[in-house]
């Protein structure tokens, strides 16, 4: 019997990655240049490790990695995290970001209704461009070991009006705009195994203020291999034609209230990254912290720093 459940487990597994695998190369050709909403790692947990997260999206910040991810959620739970992007530019920029999520699972008269997560992300630079994403999520199992869920986001962009904007025939109609995006995936879930897919932006919402600016979709893929201490997480994300490999590990210590991670993120145009991150956690709260160093582009810089605060009821 066992060695039936494991055979299933290894076909269902093969079969994730093969659809994941179609999904990638099918919608290769689909991506259009991208100048908002760039794929930017959110929390610092899933930063630390890469950003391979989407098979292990098991917290509140996984909303916008993988809404299926919300129906690991054992409690109701509030996080906030802040991040100081690209310290130490040469031009003195001030890149910073905000994130506040709410996830819960949903149960009503003893039955498990799933999950549901409200979050809102905010990236600003220097006051002179903001971006802003308000998403909704839902989570819901429809086998113990097959997690489904989906988003609805509200993008903005701002620009902020000054003497250069004013005379950019750009800014004609407007200093502005909104969209909506929609979002998909699923995660197939074991006692030593996730398997994650995710799709992000799946109508590709167009977010030029004069020019067509559409954000094209994003496609990952991931796998979580669950061990006692140690969980080693592998991701893959297709986005504007360019291909990110990530991966990552984190562990817990001392009576696992410490967790020690790192992590690589690799890709097309000599893209290249590396991670760290610590994490303390006692029953009802959890501080994270990461630093994302990048090996090539930027340079002269002290990485992002990013922090965030956990709050766990019920």
């Amino acid at each position: 019997m066992r060695n039936v459940k494991r055979e299933m487990e290894h076909k269902l597994t093969k079969l994730f990655l093969i659809l994941s695998l179609a999904l990638h190369f099918t919608l290769y050709t689909l991506h259009e240049v991208r100048a908002s909403f760039e794929d930017i790692e959110v929390g610092p947990r899933a930063t630390a490790m890469g950003g391979a997260f989407i098979s292990q999206a098991d917290d509140a910040s996984g909303l916008f990695y993988n809404p299926a991810g919300l129906v690991g959620l054992k409690r109701p739970e509030i996080f906030s995290a802040y991040e100081k992007m690209y310290w130490g530019l040469s031009d003195e920029s001030s890149l910073g970001r905000q994130l506040v999520v709410l996830g819960a699972p949903l149960r009503i008269k003893g039955r498990d209704w799933g999950s549901i997560g409200i979050g809102w992300h905010a990236l600003s630079a220097t006051d002179l461009y903001t971006e802003r994403t308000l998403i909704m999520g839902y989570g819901y199992p429809i086998r113990k070991d097959l997690w489904l869920g989906v988003n609805l986001r509200q993008l903005g962009v701002t620009y902020k009006e000054t003497k250069y904007t004013k005379v950019n025939p750009v800014f004609d109609q407007g200093y502005g705009k909104t969209g909506f995006s929609l979002d998909a995936g699923a995660v197939y879930v074991r006692k030593s195994i996730n398997v994650g897919l995710s799709v992000i932006g799946f109508n590709e919402p167009d977010m030029g203020i004069k020019y067509t600016n559409k954000i094209p979709r994003e496609i990952n893929a991931g796998i979580t291999f669950k061990r006692k201490i140690l969980d080693w997480n592998i991701g893959t994300t297709m986005v504007n034609g360019d291909f990110r490999f990530k991966t990552g590990l984190e562990t817990w210590i001392l009576r696992r209230n410490i967790a020690l991670r790192g992590g690589v993120n690799v890709g097309s145009r000599e893209y290249r990254n590396v991670a760290v991150g610590l994490g303390y956690r006692d029953d009802w709260y959890q501080i994270d912290y990461s630093l994302n160093y990048p090996v090539s582009g930027i340079s002269g810089v002290w990485g992002s720093h990013q922090v965030s605060l956990t709050f766990r009821w019920g």
